[in-house]
């Protein structure tokens, strides 16, 4: 299991392969109400494999049910924990506020209680935790790929320039120079990246080595803290990148830097597409922002595969020319003039790393699937 952070501050542990929620005694209390009650049930302990309380290697969890909630759980008798299944979290509030609901008089009370105070007041870390978007909620997991590769489907293949250019070419240009500045600062270089145009400086930069190694120690002690492999792998394969290119010499570093500008045109939509399904730290909002850089990454994808798939076929339409400057000043222009790449194996190549960024985004969405079915047949009745 791995933490996750939810609403008003509470962190959960969460397990993204069956879906499970083990709250302590006090989270629980937090998240379906003070004076809601862990009941046991009569049934004796759970004998399946593994149904040892996280927190107490002692002890098994048993049977139970909230006070005025149908939907089973399980608990430990020793220290209060609750392990709860996909959706049974949802299902026991929607259940007690029902109760609550139908419990309800219209005569005033004699001795109004006071209000209670604001959970979302000054105190409160996460003001705005309320209005947090559902980060696992099944709809949203299944339908908004398809539908943000729906709305970049029309927006690339709009009829009107003008669309296009708004929500096609502007999201790729903005990719496209952040590729040639990665590239740049993974090399040990300074560089900028401002519309159109990616201003790099000769040399290595000692600023540059700083930040680059810098964020990987960053992202390495991260990733231990959280328990996140991923974020351990992203900051040594960063570490290793950047002092393999110590070897470089200038021109191939100038070479990879501008192979960079549509490599990394592909590599940053895909990540933007595949990031809608990781949960990222929660002052970032990213159940809000990620619906944004979804459909951002599928249009920029979308063009990209416009681009370079029909290249394979006819060499003449690899992009040759600039957007700023003279049409032999283009990025594909210099690496056919200078370090010998041909139009036809520049085709190939892009074409393969967008297939293989379209096949990356499918295994992914795959999983989704795979997942959404099986919590569908969990919780399912027989």
């Amino acid at each position: 299991m791995a933490p996750l952070s939810i609403e008003r501050g509470i962190t959960v542990e969460f397990c993204d392969a069956c879906g499970t929620v083990w709250c302590d005694a006090r989270e629980i209390e937090r998240l379906v109400g003070a004076a809601a009650h862990v009941e046991p049930d009569a049934a004796t302990e759970v004998e399946t494999r593994g149904a040892q309380c996280p927190l107490c290697p002692n002890e098994r969890l048993v049977h139970a049910h909230v006070r005025g909630a149908s939907r089973p759980l399980l608990t430990c008798l020793a220290c209060g924990g609750v392990l709860l299944d996909r959706g049974a979290l949802a299902a026991t509030r929607h259940e007690l506020d029902a109760h609550i609901h139908a419990a309800a008089r219209p005569w005033p009370t004699p001795v109004p209680l006071p209000d209670p105070p604001d959970a979302t007041g000054p105190d409160d870390p996460h003001p705005l935790a309320a209005e947090r978007f559902p980060f696992d909620d099944p709809l949203i997991q299944l339908y908004a790929l398809p539908a943000a590769f729906g709305l970049a489907l029309l927006a690339t293949f709009a009829g009107s320039p003008t669309p296009t250019w708004i929500f096609a070419d502007l999201p790729s240009m903005v990719l496209h120079e952040l590729g040639h500045a990665v590239t740049a600062w993974i090399a040990g270089r300074f560089a900028v990246p401002i519309p159109f145009l990616t201003v790099i400086r000769d040399g290595r930069s000692a600023t540059a080595t700083v930040v680059v190694l810098g964020l990987a120690c960053g992202a390495v002690f991260a990733g231990y803290r959280s328990r996140r492999p991923a974020l351990i792998a992203f900051g040594a394969l960063l570490a290793l990148l950047h002092m393999g290119a110590f070897a470089l010499s200038e021109p191939q570093v100038r070479e990879w830097f501008l192979f960079g500008g549509c490599a990394g045109h592909i590599l940053f939509s895909t990540l933007l597409v595949v990031a809608f399904y990781v949960p990222l730290p929660d002052w970032l909002r990213w159940d809000f922002w990620r619906f944004g850089a979804l459909l951002f990454g599928a249009t920029a994808l979308l063009y990209a595969a416009k681009i370079w798939f029909p290249a394979v076929r006819d060499a003449s339409l690899v992009p040759m020319g600039s957007a700023v400057g003279d049409k032999k000043d283009g990025d594909m222009s210099i690496l056919v003039a200078r370090f010998g790449w041909t139009a036809e194996r520049l085709a190939s190549v892009y074409a393969q790393l967008t297939l293989a960024g379209i096949l990356l985004v499918a295994c992914v969405y795959a999983g989704v699937l795979v997942r959404a079915r099986l919590a569908r047949a969990r919780t399912s009745p027989r």
